[in-house]
């Protein structure tokens, strides 16, 4: 069975939060068709600094489990409400905007006009990431009340009861709660606000939740937008005085420099106020005092006066700490602009890294512990520490790298400790070469293989990017492992050992490190092995990925013990000769099997990347075209022969014929079978018809697409880009895999199987010998015939 990556706490809190609609049946059953959710989020620069907290929350919906689908968007900015997503009947959907409201979007009396008339349509709530002492800086100047649970189910917010304020009649469109007014729950993102707002929305409790009240379009027409402060002094002195003693040292230390970015603000807040948190940098994003333009990274630029009236408040002793701890951020700026340099590596715990942890590795050594035996013995792993530093050495030697460089990285703690997982994570994101030590015990470690497999996941995406294979592995032996016993990942490389010397291939660097008589053997051997490193890492160079934990990805080697694997990866898409009419023909090539619905950032197409990404995963795959398929193959009634993917292109929906084979395909029992549908938000065709292409897919196909774990239910959904492609690719294979080994036709080991008798132990617990004479009834003595002689 496939184990599952477990959800972060994060993610946890939230779904805990959210299971009021879980037990409420948002999902729908076989009498109900379920509720499907639409989560718009804003776009602007500012909601930058909050990705990783709507990943937690993007994360939590799909693991909830509890909506019939969930699709995640942009917030339209413009365009009416022809810009909003269609959602068919208002009952059937649930529609979630997230936004910190600061943009000037939420200041057009056009705008509110247009979520008014949302209001009535569809049951819609607010998600505002800021703190709630943050709100009033941004455009939700409207009156606060506290929303009742429904009596029924609520259709549209119109059907929200409310206790009108008592000044509510003094307002425009006063009256106690008429029609003119309707409330649209408002929460943060929060366990605590979000709880409140689904319990609710389902009843469950009588508490209630915040909501603001909108009202009609009549309100808006003389309104106008609000000013910020005239003046930059005013401007300065107010965001001083009402900010967060952190989030006003932060803005106190950024006057020291003229140009700034998103990167380096959080490299300040780490570096100075490793207390503060996302809300402190958005509270100075939002705060007034930056233009704050987007692209990668955001850019914030001082308003005019502003910086000079701030540096009043920066003392010497900061401009000093300035220097030290930062001195090399101009040349980071430019490289940046330039597109070099790595990012500095983010942390999931809150770990601060010191300056030598952030410089990348040029190597990683990935090796199996070696547990210790008896008291008081040495460590067992000293020998691969002493190969670790000879490497270094001679890596050092052999490249420009400056004083204080890492010239490899070697995990030393056999047990967690503080920011272990996180020092280990960001060195498998930015190093230039992966080193394994190869012997038996190295590929029975699960953690090794997670480290295999991090790191061989930034090559595919290298290689999907680039279009160039990207070969950054170079294996040592440490103990010689046969052949037949290497996993596929490890077979497959490319590597020539008997350059390294004969006495390196029959007995491994082990074997020359601990006989004094190889020690020159082993000075060659360690020699090329450097030199070998170092030229892979100036011909291939690796794009550094984001910090992932690497504990929550699976093993590269897959289950210890386990045969060879199978897996069929089936391409459900047209080609470039039989488009629907006004598709763009750039996506598509000559056969279905040269679709790239990730063009322009994949230059490969999808079927080559999720082939690579399921060999990482120790599968050996086929890739065929569902157009070429026979019609026999998706026989549900036929035992499965592996498992299988799906991957559907949303424009086959336009073909008849095919929308007729993928009805009969969804109506074929076939559990073995996952979907995945690419969605690429720079394909302004298929974004623009997301809502509709997705919506005809569901009803095509709505067993395939609601079948299965979380994860499978998000992939059906729309994955959309490479990145999420690599994450929930494993476990989409895992829970087919799973199916298949449910489903598959059981062969028993060939010989004549006697099905009449029972098998039974021989002997004492099993051991071979005469059967136990069962035990004699208490009070009853054996008779004769039953009796033991010593003879006997």
């Amino acid at each position: 069975m496939t184990d599952q990556p477990a959800l972060p706490d994060a993610t946890v809190r939230l779904v805990n939060a959210l299971r009021p609609f879980q037990r409420h049946g948002a999902a729908g059953d076989g009498e109900r068709p379920g509720v499907h959710a639409e989560v718009l989020v804003d776009r602007s620069p500012t909601m930058a600094v909050w990705r990783d907290d709507l990943d937690v929350f993007g994360r939590a919906l799909i693991g909830l489990g509890a909506f019939r689908s969930v699709r995640i968007g942009d917030l339209p900015s413009a365009g009416g409400p022809a810009a909003w997503p269609a959602a068919g009947a208002a009952a059937d959907r649930l529609l979630i905007l997230v936004s910190d409201c600061a943009s000037s979007l939420w200041r057009e009396p056009a705008w509110w006009q247009e979520l008014y008339a949302l209001l009535h349509q569809s049951p819609t709530a607010l998600v505002n990431p800021l703190p709630p002492r943050l709100w009033r800086h941004t455009g939700l100047d409207l009156p606060a009340v506290r929303v009742e649970p429904p009596r029924a189910t609520a259709r549209s917010n119109a059907g929200l009861p409310f206790t009108p304020p008592a000044l509510l009649h003094a307002l425009p469109e006063g009256g106690r709660g008429g029609p003119s007014w309707v409330p649209l729950p408002v929460m943060s993102l929060t366990s605590h606000g979000l709880g409140q707002w689904a319990r609710t929305l389902t009843a469950e409790s009588a508490g209630g939740c915040d909501a603001l009240l909108v009202p009609g379009p009549s309100a808006w027409t003389a309104a106008a937008p609000r000013q910020p402060p005239h003046t930059a002094a005013s401007l300065a002195d107010s965001y001083l005085l009402s900010a967060s003693p952190r989030a006003a040292r932060i803005a106190v230390l950024c006057a020291a420099y003229k140009d700034l970015d998103l990167v380096h603000l959080k490299d300040l807040t780490r570096e100075f106020e490793p207390e503060a948190g996302a809300a402190d940098i958005a509270e100075i994003l939002v705060g007034g005092l930056f233009s704050v333009t987007g692209g990668e990274p955001t850019t914030l630029r001082f308003r005019d006066g502003v910086r000079e009236r701030i540096q009043m408040s920066l003392g010497v002793r900061d401009v000093r700490l300035l220097r030290d701890r930062l001195p090399h951020y101009a040349e980071r700026l430019v490289e940046r602009r330039r597109g070099g340099g790595p990012p500095t590596p983010r942390t999931s715990s809150g770990h601060r890294p010191s300056a030598r942890e952030t410089r990348p590795p040029y190597f990683f050594l990935s090796y199996a512990h070696t547990p210790r035996f008896g008291a008081g013995r040495s460590d067992p792993d000293m020998w691969v520490q002493r190969l670790f530093r000879d490497l270094c050495s001679h890596v050092m030697a052999l490249t420009d790298l400056p004083a204080g460089s890492e010239a490899g990285f070697m995990d030393r703690e056999t047990r967690g400790g503080e920011g272990r997982s996180e020092r280990l994570g960001a060195a498998l994101a930015t190093c230039r070469v992966f080193v394994p030590l190869f012997s038996p015990r190295y590929f029975a470690s699960e953690m090794c293989g997670k480290e295999w497999y991090a790191f061989a996941q930034r090559a595919i995406q290298h290689g999907a990017v680039s279009n160039q294979p990207a070969e950054a592995i170079v294996p040592a032996l440490w103990v010689p492992v046969p052949p037949s016993q290497l996993p596929g990942p490890a077979e497959r490389l490319q590597f020539n050992h008997n350059t390294f010397g004969e006495r390196y291939v029959t007995d491994g660097l082990y074997g020359l490190i601990k006989l004094r008589g190889y020690a020159e053997q082993y000075e060659r051997a360690v020699y090329e092995l450097a030199r070998r490193i170092v030229g892979v890492a100036e011909t291939v160079r690796l794009d550094p990925s984001r910090t992932v934990d690497h504990r929550t990805m699976p093993s590269a080697f897959g289950a210890p013990g386990r045969s060879a694997r199978s897996l069929r990866i089936i391409i459900a898409a047209p080609s470039r000769h039989d488009l629907p009419e006004g598709r763009s023909h750039e996506y598509y090539g000559d056969s279905a099997q040269e679709w790239n619905p990730y063009h322009p950032v994949s230059r490969r197409p999808i079927a080559y990347v999720a082939e690579d990404m399921a060999r990482n995963l120790d599968y050996q795959v086929t890739v065929s075209s569902f157009d070429d398929e026979e019609a026999g193959h998706f026989d549900g009634r036929q035992a499965p022969a592996q498992p299988e993917i799906l991957i559907v292109d949303r424009w086959m929906v336009e073909d008849e014929s095919r929308r007729r084979r993928l009805a009969a395909f969804d109506r074929t029992t076939r559990p073995w079978t996952s979907v995945i549908v690419p969605h690429n938000r720079h394909d302004h065709q298929s974004r623009a018809r997301e809502n509709e292409l997705a919506y005809r897919l569901e009803e095509i196909m709505p067993v395939k697409m609601g079948q299965g774990r979380a994860a499978c239910r998000a992939a059906a959904n729309g994955v959309a880009n490479m990145e999420t492609l690599g994450q929930i690719l494993p476990q989409v294979v895992g829970a087919a895999a799973e199916q298949f080994l449910r489903h598959a036709q059981v062969y028993p080991p060939a010989g004549t199987i006697d099905t009449q008798r029972r098998p039974r132990l021989l002997g004492p617990k099993g051991m071979l010998g005469p059967p136990v004479p069962p035990p004699t009834p208490f009070g009853r003595f054996p008779g004769p015939e039953e009796a033991s002689t010593d003879d006997e």
